[in-house]
């Protein structure tokens, strides 16, 4: 992937920013500000200004190729395991959203979706990664 980015930039919240003069990739950014949402639920992404637009969509293309769901990446399109309350391991489950969480344990979580049972649920990450190894 050809990119003016020498190394990724994390997305950041969208919110309570000026709509002027903002850039994350410049230091002296004029003009309005354009906003590149990476993921709408948590408000997360990349603001530029006119002049860094290209990097600012480097930074989307990168955050979704390599940083997307985090070391559970490689499991974005997959059909998942995943264990229910229950303890019980069920199929038919897919990555929800692409921001890796953190539950009131301090330990990561994923959403995930059921679309066949209309069901979301957070899961461990380490739980989802050891149910769903790499092919």
């Amino acid at each position: 992937m050809s990119t003016g980015l020498s190394e990724p930039i994390y997305p950041k919240r969208l919110v309570m920013m000026k709509s002027q003069n903002n850039c994350m990739f410049c230091v002296n950014p004029v003009g309005e500000a354009y906003v590149y949402t990476i993921d709408a639920v948590n408000r997360l992404g990349y603001v530029c200004c006119g002049r860094c637009t290209h990097l600012a969509l480097d930074a989307v293309n990168i955050w979704h190729a390599r940083l997307a769901y985090g070391p559970a990446n490689y499991l974005k399109n997959r059909d998942l395991i995943v264990k229910r309350n229950s303890g019980v391991e069920e199929t038919g489950w897919k990555l929800d959203n692409p921001v890796i969480g953190i539950d009131e344990n301090l330990n990561e979580v994923i959403h995930c979706y059921n679309a066949f049972q209309n069901l979301g649920k957070w899961c461990l990450l380490a739980d989802i990664l050891k149910l769903n190894p790499r092919e």
